[in-house]
């Protein structure tokens, strides 16, 4: 029996947004108005999920949902109770997250239900809070900069606020680490994590001890998009400097942390040795197995490129193709660099926890600074 002949559905979520933005979407969702639970099942529809019940299609697998409103009853991602009792499609619409997510499509009148005139954002680049309940899911922080990070628009400065209001708040470390972990991963999925890690960062995401322990001080890397998805987590996050323990505690899958721990030995060895582009050729040779990864060729070129001091700007340029370079003097370089940006935070406010991670991250964006000179 199909379900559109008895009771009202709508197309909503991502794939109606992805309509508008005449993208293809990967999930198609709906959501039912007018039915109860008892009345799904009776149709065929297999229930999946506890506290957020979904109905899948017994012949497309697509995803059905019951309309629904949601009380805070406590806090974090799981602090929610729903209910689904007569509930229209307005009132499931406004509590979504963003109001370029909180749109419908009626797949019989071909006719967009855009109450929050989240089109209107989409038009105009902008990520906006569809209203105040954005608040009360502390995990919707991750993903505005998620979202920002893929279309590249501008986050609405009343969202910025409600995001600055939510890490102030402390509930983000009410998030379990496999949750944060789940969308941070989502955000590398994206040709541009910088501008997500730009937005946390300009939240103050460095006062919620969960996240600070994943994320350090934005760098800008012209390339980034040229680099395979680990090879972003190395410049982003901080997981180079956790150990093995700490990569479980923070559940970052083991062969992410491998690999990145081989990036970071590498331009440990750049670095802290007399180098040629030779040398870092026989470094990858002796350590390529025992980490236990599949090189990239393209990102182990860039760091020849810098082995061999083929440097194209600022006072770098006298430096010649052949000449081995001390890691001091690159550090000084860098470091000269790097220091005449204006670091926005003061080092004795943050935790000490934090101050590690930001001294690392420094050192990451000296090392991608004289990358980045060697491409330009």
């Amino acid at each position: 029996m199909d379900l559109k002949n008895i009771m009202k559905t709508y197309l909503v979520g991502g794939a109606a947004r992805d309509m508008i933005l005449g993208l293809e979407s990967k999930d198609r969702d709906y959501v039912v108005v007018g039915s109860n639970e008892e009345e799904m099942l009776a149709l065929g529809y297999s229930k999946v999920g506890e506290s957020f019940p979904v109905f899948l299609h017994p012949e497309t697998g697509d995803q059905y949902a019951l309309a629904r409103t949601e009380h805070k009853t406590g806090t974090g991602y799981n602090g929610f109770k729903c209910y689904t009792d007569n509930v229209s499609l307005e009132a499931d619409l406004s509590r979504r997250d963003l109001t370029i997510n909180s749109i419908a499509y009626d797949e019989d009148t071909k006719q967009f239900i855009d109450p929050f005139d989240g089109s209107d954002d989409l038009l105009n680049g902008i990520i906006r809070h569809t209203s105040d309940a954005f608040s009360e899911d502390p995990l919707r922080v991750l993903r505005v900069a998620r979202f920002a990070a893929r279309f590249g628009f501008t986050v609405h400065p009343s969202t910025v606020a409600l995001c600055k209001q939510i890490v102030n708040s402390g509930e983000l470390d009410t998030l379990s680490y496999n949750r944060i972990w789940m969308e941070l991963d989502k955000i590398f999925d994206e040709d541009a994590p910088s501008i997500a890690i730009k937005f946390l960062m300009d939240i103050d995401i460095w006062k919620t001890e969960k996240i600070s322990s994943y994320v350090g001080y934005p760098i800008s890397i012209q390339w980034e998009s040229k680099l395979s998805k680990v090879q972003k987590m190395y410049y982003y996050l901080s997981i180079g400097v956790m150990t093995l323990e700490d990569a479980q505690t923070f559940k970052v899958p083991l062969y992410v942390w491998k690999e990145i721990k081989f990036y970071q030995a590498l331009i440990d060895f750049i670095v802290e040795n007399n180098f040629t582009a030779d040398l870092v050729v026989d470094f990858i040779k002796k350590h390529k197995q025992s980490f236990d990864y599949r090189l990239d060729f393209e990102f182990i070129s860039m760091m020849k490129t810098v082995a061999s001091g083929a440097f194209k700007s600022g006072d770098l340029t006298d430096i010649s193709i052949n000449k081995a370079i001390t890691g001091t003097e690159l550090l000084t370089k860098c470091y000269e660099a790097i220091l005449s940006i204006t670091y926005p935070l003061s080092l004795d406010s943050l935790p000490t926890e934090s101050i590690k991670v930001v001294v690392h991250k420094m050192r990451t964006d000296a090392v991608s600074a004289v990358i980045s000179a060697a491409h330009s």
